[in-house]
């Protein structure tokens, strides 16, 4: 029986999917430091899903009341 693995690493365009903007404004976010990535090849970069859902913690801690 074949064990599935939940992927971890997302594309530039899947992690704009995931945090539901566009993919200009995830890498606005990239450019500032706000989400950090994977260098994979000199020209292709990854985004780890446990950073995109650190920066979502990171935004709902900022606006509580």
């Amino acid at each position: 029986m074949e064990q599935q693995t939940e992927r971890r690493l997302f594309t530039q365009k899947e992690a704009a999917v995931y945090l539901g903007i566009s993919y200009w404004m995830l890498r606005d976010l990239i450019y500032r430091g706000e989400i950090p990535v994977v260098p994979i090849t000199q020209r292709k970069k990854m985004v780890d899903m446990a950073d995109l859902n650190s920066y979502i913690a990171r935004k709902k801690s900022q606006f509580r009341s």
